[in-house]
């Protein structure tokens, strides 16, 4: 987790956003980012994690690093690494290694 400071934001709010990293056919890979009001209201928390999810027999994801750094343009710019291992009877017969970057807008945050 990060905490650091942002200008310009409301100090009443939270904010999400899903990421769509990677489509498998069967299962996706996403990373999902969160801004919450720390005690500060100039601040903000942000928190990022990435997820398989859906039929994922067979597949291991094993992440390395997952960042989402706030810049002064009003974007969160988020980033994932990790290992993407192939597997067939539960037996490791490929690693592939995974980078993606991106950034979203601030204003295009969902509340909740």
């Amino acid at each position: 987790m990060t905490t650091t400071t942002i200008p310009k934001f409301s100090p009443d709010w939270s904010r999400s956003y899903r990421a769509h990293l990677v489509d498998l056919g069967s299962c996706q890979l996403s990373q999902s980012i969160v801004l919450g009001r720390k005690n500060r209201s100039d601040s903000v928390q942000i928190t990022s994690t990435v997820h398989l999810t859906g039929f994922i027999s067979g597949l291991l994801w094993t992440p390395i690093l997952a960042s989402a750094n706030a810049g002064q343009d009003r974007r969160i710019h988020y980033g994932a690494t990790g290992t993407l291992e192939w597997r067939l009877l539960g037996i490791p017969v490929y690693h592939q290694l995974k980078q993606f970057t991106g950034s979203v807008s601030v204003d295009s945050l969902q509340a909740f």
